[in-house]
C-alpha cells in the first residue's frame, strides 16, 4: 500500500528507460497503491505506476491520476509483460508517439477488470504521426499477444482524443478486450 499525492518525476536522457510514478521496474506485486505525480522527460517505457511490469509481476487495485508528458507512455504501465488486475488510469498524456491510456505496450501480459479514462494528446512538430510505426490507443497503444477480460475505455470521462498536427488515434472501445 503506497500513495504518492504529488511530485515531479523527470527523465531527460533519450536512453532512460522504465520510468514510473511508483517504480521503474516491477518484479513483484504492487497492490492497493496510487500515484498522482507528474512524469516528464524523453525516455521510454514510462508509466503512471510502473515503467515496466515484468513477466510474473502483478499490479492490482491500483490507479494513476496525474499528468505524463513524454514519449512511449502508458497511463498505468509503459511496458507490460505481467498481470494487471482491477486497476485504472485517469491520466492526461501528452506525447509525440506510442501512447496508451492504460498501457503503452502489452507484450503477452494479462489485463483484467481494468479501465482507462485517460486523455491523450499527440503532437509532433516535425513529422505528422500517420505512419504505422506510431501506436496510440485509448486503452493499449500496441499489443502483441496477451489475455484480456472485462476491460474498457471510458470515452465519456476522458473526452475526445486529440492529435497535433495529425494522428492515427481512434476513440473506440474495441482495443480494451
Amino acid at each position: 500500500n503506497l500513495g504518492i499525492e504529488s511530485g515531479l518525476i523527470t527523465s531527460f536522457g533519450a536512453d532512460d528507460v522504465n520510468i514510473g510514478g511508483i517504480a521503474g521496474n516491477n518484479y513483484g506485486t504492487i497492490e492497493s497503491s496510487y500515484s498522482k505525480a507528474t512524469i516528464a522527460g524523453s525516455g521510454t517505457n514510462n508509466g503512471g505506476i510502473v515503467g515496466r511490469n515484468h513477466i510474473g509481476a502483478t499490479i492490482r487495485y491500483s490507479y494513476f491520476s496525474g499528468d505524463i508528458t513524454t514519449r512511449h507512455s502508458g497511463g498505468l504501465v509503459g511496458l507490460n509483460g505481467g498481470t494487471i488486475d482491477n486497476s485504472y488510469a485517469t491520466a492526461t498524456i501528452t506525447g509525440y508517439n506510442n501512447m496508451g491510456g492504460l498501457v503503452n505496450i502489452n507484450s503477452g501480459g494479462t489485463i483484467t477488470n481494468s479501465y482507462s479514462a485517460s486523455r491523450l494528446y499527440q503532437f509532433n512538430s516535425t513529422t505528422p504521426q500517420t505512419d504505422s510505426t506510431q501506436y496510440v490507443g485509448a486503452f493499449i497503444g500496441n499489443r502483441t499477444g496477451g489475455i484480456y477480460s472485462n476491460n474498457f475505455y471510458d470515452k465519456t470521462l476522458a473526452g475526445t482524443l486529440l492529435a497535433y498536427p495529425t494522428g492515427n488515434m481512434s476513440p473506440t472501445t474495441d482495443d480494451a478486450n
